[in-house]
């Protein structure tokens, strides 16, 4: 396999893969707040469950060139 295509095939699977790890914290987090924040009628409860789909997408958009990078460094290693 080329340099070329090992490093689309790696920063491929590192873009698509690497945020679902953000992404599923981040679920987890927001479902498992009331119990950290204090019950269902807290205001952060009330505001936790108003952002999750903004969370998901603004992790992986910042965590994309991360992904990247590190997947074209995962392909240059011999």
């Amino acid at each position: 396999m080329s340099v070329f295509r090992r490093i689309i095939y790696h920063s491929g699977w590192f873009i698509l893969l690497g945020p679902l790890i953000g992404a599923a914290t981040a679920i987890g987090v927001i479902n498992y707040s009331p119990a950290i924040i204090g019950g269902p009628d807290s205001f952060l409860f009330c505001f936790y469950r108003t952002i999750p789909a903004l969370v998901i997408i603004t992790g992986w958009i910042y965590s994309l060139l991360p992904a990247w990078l590190t997947g074209v460094a995962c392909a240059l290693i011999p």
